[in-house]
């Protein structure tokens, strides 16, 4: 339950701090964006790789596992500090996993730097 809580609090807490850059920086949401492209399917398909497979184009932008976690800036004045802290954070979380669950790489490769998590 507390696992399931934590998770929900902070998906709550990401979702208001996006809400508040917006109303802050307005301009964000002017940004011009090409439309976006889904890679969906069942578990053990094959979506991990294509996913990765298209994260490989340099004319392709994808969200890294710790951007999907908060995507809004902590510090927006230092965006390096900014994503190493979130880095850091979520590659910590990945490696209490990883001690809980050793066996969950075998199973699908995780990590916080990459395309859905590798």
């Amino acid at each position: 339950k507390f696992i399931a809580w934590d998770s929900l609090l902070r998906r709550l807490t990401a979702r208001l701090r996006v809400k508040k850059y917006l109303k802050e920086n307005p301009a964000a949401t002017e940004t011009p964006l090409l439309p976006p492209v889904f890679v969906l399917g069942l578990p053990r398909t094959g979506t991990t790789f294509l996913h990765r497979l298209l994260s490989l184009d340099p004319n392709v932008r994808f969200p890294k596992t710790w951007e999907l976690f908060d995507p809004a800036p902590i510090y927006p004045d230092d965006p390096v500090k900014d994503s190493e802290k979130k880095r850091k954070f979520v590659q910590d979380g990945i490696d209490s996993i990883k001690t809980i669950v050793p066996q969950i790489e075998a199973i699908h490769e995780i990590g916080s730097g990459g395309a859905e998590g590798g």
